[in-house]
């Protein structure tokens, strides 16, 4: 019975991607307390990934998750991140954000900055920016991909490769040693390379599910950035991985706050 419906929640999740838990208790039929046991059941087992009110797909190489479903998942580790990210920008910086969920909250911190001028090529984060009254705003054309709001393409990398930032801030669909920083989609890796090359200082903001995994296409090697900013979920093994690559890695606590 309890097999048959961990087997039913699996296969809700495997085609929702990121559901909650109330709807979960609604097509299965059973209490909050039962879907929440069993969510941490399915999570032990490596199976699922739980979030705030919910559970989702265990992110793999041949699935990538709208920006939407992003933002639904382990928010409190993306607010932690971009809140320490955003100390790391002063005022007068050019910077260039990019389209990753963590980096999008990284926004409203920056907005007691002076003389700020940033650059995107994303919808979602540029709309966000205009909300603050403090920021220089560029928007970089392209095509629209619509999956993460990303403005790509040729048009994109001609301007991109004619701008250059003090900082940028980039977020990433995969990290591990073999493969670096890596990305689902072949013009995004492109023209983040780009942003990357041009850019004095460069910050990949990934929480710690990012790691030891790879996606399909390289965007850069870890020689090419500053440093990476994750969370203190991250497995201790794997500090000490990259800290004997001789990669630098910033680890923000939980409900971290520069405020």
């Amino acid at each position: 019975m309890k097999e048959d419906r961990l087997n039913k929640i699996l296969e809700l999740i495997k085609i929702e991607n990121v559901i909650s838990t109330k709807k979960l208790k609604k097509l299965i039929g059973v209490s909050e307390a039962t879907i929440r046991r069993d969510l941490e059941e399915l999570s032990k087992r490596g199976l699922i990934q739980r979030i705030f009110g919910g559970a989702a797909k265990i992110e793999s190489i041949d699935v990538e998750l709208s920006f939407r479903e992003k933002m639904k998942i382990n928010i409190e580790e993306k607010k932690s991140i971009a809140s320490f990210a955003s100390t790391l920008v002063k005022n007068g910086d050019r910077i260039f954000l990019e389209s990753g969920t963590t980096v999008f909250y990284m926004i409203k911190n920056l907005r007691n900055k002076k003389d700020l001028s940033v650059t995107t090529n994303c919808l979602n984060v540029a709309n966000e920016i205009l909300k603050l009254t403090n920021i220089n705003l560029i928007l970089v054309g392209g095509e629209l991909r619509e999956k993460t709001y990303n403005l790509i393409g040729p048009l994109t990398e001609l301007v991109l490769k004619n701008l250059f930032v003090d900082k940028a801030f980039i977020g990433v669909d995969g990290i591990d040693l073999i493969h670096e920083l890596t990305s689902y989609n072949l013009d995004e890796a492109s023209a983040m390379k780009i942003v990357i090359d041009n850019a004095k200082e460069t910050y990949v903001l990934a929480d710690h599910t990012k790691f030891e995994k790879f996606a399909h296409f390289k965007i850069t090697s870890f020689n090419k950035i500053k440093a990476i900013i994750t969370d203190s979920r991250i497995d201790k093994k794997i500090i000490q991985k990259f800290s004997e690559s001789g990669i630098k890695l910033y680890i923000a606590p939980i409900n971290f706050s520069k405020d």
